[in-house]
């Protein structure tokens, strides 16, 4: 039995091998692993995040409990690719854009895709999303930190692209009364635990990740002028560990940001390689729901949603 309706977790870890403390130690980083959780009157939630390995944490996310008897809250996953300033500020911006969007009382699905459009579109007209990617007072000191160029203003005369080569997926929900509302952008999964007492355990996949191979997108890739190849292997046991990349590069169809794939001056944004059309589901709350669980890639590529 359960004190509450719906227990909501959020995972995501990086990077996708295993955050083993002695090879973490040989490669001169420990592990880290950040947890909270928390409740109100309508969901309690989990959280945990693990960077492993990985040169830098990529990913990020956001959850907002709503209090004072208003039956909503929200949570969101985003996992970074080529770097960690378009999670980042996806954590910091989505959830203001949506509570923003005219449609946000009254179309909530609605809503979470004008937000999705709106992050992408404010990522290509200007870089002071990179200002914002994080919170007060870190910047500079990251600034300072960083080998790299990323988190660089623009100090170019040229035209500013924006994120040519960074992105984010984008997985949000939002529990409002009696509805659970999910949209989904890459391949940040959401599934869904029915069972109870005395009934079977049952995990059904909530959102579809977006890759290349898949027949509608790979379609929309081909007619926008891209390719989808399958990662090659020498040794033909591996064959089937290949992933499907756009043009070589990408392993997933919709994403914020990676301008790269959405260079055609000719085709809207849902018809480019990359698109940011973000895919929505409503579920209705019942006594049958054990949790939702919502996970970066980190944890799918080694595990099952079963």
């Amino acid at each position: 039995a359960f004190l509450f309706p719906l227990r909501v977790c959020a995972y995501r870890i990086k990077p996708r091998g295993d955050p083993n403390p002695v090879l973490a130690g040989a490669m001169g980083k420990p592990p880290t692993k950040h947890s909270s959780e928390g409740e109100n009157n309508s969901v309690k939630y989990a959280a945990s995040s693990m960077q492993g390995i990985a040169a830098e944490m990529e990913d990020a996310h956001t959850i907002i409990l709503q209090e004072n008897g208003i039956s909503e809250s929200f949570f969101g996953v985003y996992d970074g690719h080529g770097g960690a300033e378009v999670a980042l500020y996806c954590s910091r911006q989505f959830h203001i854009e949506l509570r923003y969007h005219p449609s946000y009382r009254n179309n909530l699905p609605a809503a979470m895709k004008g937000a999705c459009s709106r992050i992408d579109a404010k990522l290509k007209q200007s870089d002071d999303w990179r200002t914002n990617a994080y919170p007060p007072g870190t910047r500079k000191l990251i600034k300072h930190l960083s080998s790299g160029v990323r988190a660089v203003k623009w100090p170019w005369k040229t035209p500013y692209l924006g994120p040519l080569q960074e992105g984010s997926t984008a997985c949000v929900t939002v529990v409002r009364d009696n509805q659970i509302i999910v949209g989904n952008i890459g391949d940040t999964r959401c599934v869904l635990s029915m069972g109870g007492e005395g009934q079977v355990d049952e995990v059904c996949d909530i959102t579809t990740d977006h890759k290349p191979h898949d027949e509608a997108e790979e379609k929309r890739i081909v007619l926008a002028g891209g390719k989808v190849y399958k990662d090659e292997f020498p040794n033909a046991a591996l064959k089937d560990l290949g992933i499907y990349r756009i043009n070589g590069k990408l392993h997933i169809s919709r994403a914020i940001g990676y301008f790269e794939f959405k260079q055609s001056k000719t085709l809207d944004d849902s018809q480019q390689m990359v698109t940011s059309n973000l895919d929505t589901f409503v579920v209705k709350k019942n006594d049958s729901m054990e949790f939702l669980l919502t996970a970066s890639r980190g944890i799918w590529s080694i595990m099952t949603s079963q």
